[in-house]
């Protein structure tokens, strides 16, 4: 049905995003330097537009 939410689907994801939060905010305030972190988040966003683009039909 529409709309319905599968936790088979989301279970997974919440330990995926927990676990990526948990390692980000760990190795952002010990290990890498700002500008370090503004480059691979700036990477991040030019991939996910990348892969946005490619869905919605511009390459």
């Amino acid at each position: 049905q529409r709309g319905a939410v599968s936790l088979e689907l989301m279970l997974p994801l919440l330990l995926a995003v927990l676990a990526g939060g948990f390692l980000g905010s760990r190795l952002g305030a010990m290990r890498f330097k700002p500008q370090t972190i503004q480059q691979i988040l700036g990477l991040v966003v030019i991939l996910a537009l990348l892969l946005l683009s490619r869905k919605i039909g511009f390459f």
